[in-house]
């Protein structure tokens, strides 16, 4: 068997990043457009199979029974379930946030409409006091007899 790959691969959105040891010693760390590795292995019936795209490599991970690889397939499924598992949690808390704020900013709506209405009210009670003042200051000063009327006591 030749192998050139050792490292690790991981490949999304069509680029691939990876991290691994040329044939000669030198390492790279570098993301390629192109898939940068060669592998040559022995399939299930004894004949070299030449592993050079991303889709070859993942067949042959999912189909081979080496135990590093199958507990590390194994290993990334489980770490995926649990990425998924929190992407789920944070949308579920997103909407209940969103759904909290819409909820909190319609009490707020209310609260400020409910004060408008009293300020309205109150603004109102003041003009009307106010043109009354105006109205009996008026009469007093036309010489009509204006008394103010003292309840109770």
């Amino acid at each position: 068997i030749v192998a050139v790959l050792s490292g690790s691969l991981s490949w999304a959105a069509g680029e691939t990043k990876a991290r691994g040891l040329y044939a000669d010693g030198r390492q790279n760390d570098k993301s390629f457009q192109l898939f940068k590795w060669k592998v040559t292995v022995q399939n299930q019936k004894g004949k070299d199979e030449v592993i050079d795209t991303p889709a070859e490599l993942d067949a042959y991970i999912n189909r081979t029974d080496n135990e590093v690889i199958v507990k590390e397939r194994e290993r990334m499924q489980w770490e995926l379930e649990r990425l998924e598992h929190r992407r789920q949690e944070k949308v579920e808390r997103a909407e209940y946030l969103k759904k909290a704020d819409i909820q909190k900013a319609e009490r707020d709506a209310e609260k400020r409409i409910q004060r408008a209405n009293e300020d309205k009210e109150e603004g109102a009670v003041q003009l009307r006091e106010r043109l009354w003042d105006t109205a009996l200051e008026e009469l007093k000063n036309q010489g009509y007899a204006v008394e103010e009327i003292k309840h109770g006591k």
